[in-house]
């Protein structure tokens, strides 16, 4: 048992008028949880926008789980999410904590509580410590600069950069899942377009068709 679900079992009297949580059958140990520090997140303003990441960090578990996680705790009208956009890209969710009717007596000290399994509560307005920043920047840097010399255009790096840092870790990956496909259908550099406008058209996205040859796949 780990040190943030021993505290929530050790004060499980702190909850008697707030949700009962503890009771609720339907919700695993992992989802309960999330929710705990879901909640503590939001203790200063009332919502929170952790990525799955930082939460999958913070629990030791993958990011489908926190994924399954959260939809679980929505569908139970524990939680509620709302997807700030720009265009189609979900720029971040922010996250509100659905709590019933909450005895004066209780809330101190359930507060102190949550307080106490999160110490990080200072995180709310970032969802993520500055050496997590700095790791999956230094990692996205990296990343970038295989990216740009593998492509081979080299136009417009600073540009190029910009457009590369709006992209999700699941972007990423499935773009160099793509990327020597499609390279191999554009070989030529002259036709390619430049790494900036790729990017930003999502271009590993495009269907490669393939014809079979004699000497094997020819790229159309």
């Amino acid at each position: 048992m780990d040190r943030d679900f021993k505290i929530m079992s050790d004060n499980r009297r702190y909850f008697i008028g707030w949700v009962d949580w503890l009771d609720d059958d339907k919700m695993s140990a992992s989802e309960l949880k999330l929710l705990l520090r879901l909640s503590n997140l939001s203790a200063t303003d009332g919502f929170c926008y952790p990525s799955n990441e930082y939460l999958s960090e913070k629990m030791g578990c993958t990011t489908v789980s926190i994924s399954r996680y959260i939809k679980r705790l929505i569908d139970l009208n524990y939680i509620s999410a709302k997807y700030e956009k720009d265009g189609a890209l979900v720029k971040r969710r922010i996250i509100y904590i659905k709590h019933s009717t909450v005895n004066t007596d209780v809330k101190p000290r359930l507060t102190k509580m949550l307080n106490t399994i999160n110490t990080d509560v200072k995180e709310n307005n970032t969802s993520i410590n500055i050496t997590s920043i700095n790791k999956k920047l230094n990692k996205k840097g990296e990343r970038f600069e295989q990216f740009w010399n593998t492509y081979g255009k080299k136009v417009d790096k600073k540009k190029a950069r910009e457009q590369w840092v709006k992209l999700s870790e699941d972007d990423i990956n499935q773009l160099f899942y793509k990327l020597e496909g499609w390279l191999k259908s554009h070989p030529e550099l002259k036709y390619r377009p430049h790494p900036m406008r790729w990017l930003r058209d999502r271009r590993w996205e495009d269907e490669i068709e393939q014809s079979k040859t004699s000497n094997g796949i020819k790229y159309l």
